[in-house]
């Protein structure tokens, strides 16, 4: 129910009815939907991954927060994404002593995957999560940096992008 989800989870109080009435198999419908999202929503959608990794309670993820989380990331001692998830297995398994995560591998439905495409092509959503994209982006390329040896690549201007 939507009062036991906002009793364990806090800043997602204002998507819980927005998300039950989400429109999923109506792309059209979901445009709509989406642009009619109040400031509050907004806020409580932008960025979540630039909010949680780089600002302070309160702040509204701004493109200076991409950088700090980045910062972030980079003092973690395992960090990964799905395209290299053979190499965030055998990192974690280093990292920990223990192959913690077995032989399986992210599942990715394909009405997941649907859902993705068809929400990357909204453009009201792109800009909730432009930081984010960005923030996966220089992750991304800093993972490949690493993995290729290539680490000097990843120590760039991150302001820039």
């Amino acid at each position: 129910s939507a009062h036991m989800a906002s009793s364990y989870l806090s800043g997602v109080a204002p998507l819980l009815d927005f998300a039950r009435d989400l429109p999923v198999t109506d792309r059209t419908g979901m445009v709509a939907h989406f642009r009619q999202l109040d400031a509050e929503q907004k806020r409580a959608i932008a960025s979540p991954m630039v909010r949680m990794l780089g600002c302070d309670v309160g702040d509204e993820p701004e493109r200076r927060h991409v950088s700090i989380a980045l910062d972030n990331l980079a003092g973690m001692d395992v960090v990964g994404c799905r395209d290299h998830y053979d190499a965030f297995r055998n990192l974690m398994w280093r990292t920990l002593g223990a192959d913690v995560l077995g032989a399986e591998t992210p599942t990715a439905f394909s009405s997941v995957a649907a859902l993705a495409a068809d929400l990357r092509r909204v453009g009201v959503i792109g800009d909730l999560l432009d930081h984010d994209a960005a923030l996966y982006k220089l992750a991304r390329e800093a993972i490949e940096a690493g993995l290729s040896g290539k680490a000097d690549v990843a120590h760039r201007d991150t302001q820039a992008t």
